[in-house]
């Protein structure tokens, strides 16, 4: 049961993972944001690892608190 709900976890965070970094990468490059950014002066270091890195972090601090609420319903609902 817990290795079911972990492999479920880490498939689920990996494909919302990937489709989030494609649609911000895809923004990133679209709009030229890039070239703004740069006209600007703020030139950005490695953007795609950047987009990466807090795509991970909110997909899996997002996952996390959602299945702790979802737990904790659960919990509830058993105890009434």
């Amino acid at each position: 049961n817990a290795l079911l709900k972990t492999a479920l976890k880490l498939w689920y965070s990996l494909e919302w993972r990937n489709w989030m970094t494609k649609e911000y990468l895809s923004l990133w490059s679209e709009k030229s944001a890039y070239y703004i950014a740069k006209a600007l002066g703020k030139e950005v270091d490695n953007p795609d690892q950047r987009i990466a890195q807090d795509v991970k972090e909110f997909a899996d601090l997002t996952l996390e608190l959602f299945l702790g609420l979802l737990h904790s319903l659960t919990t509830l609902i058993s105890f009434i």
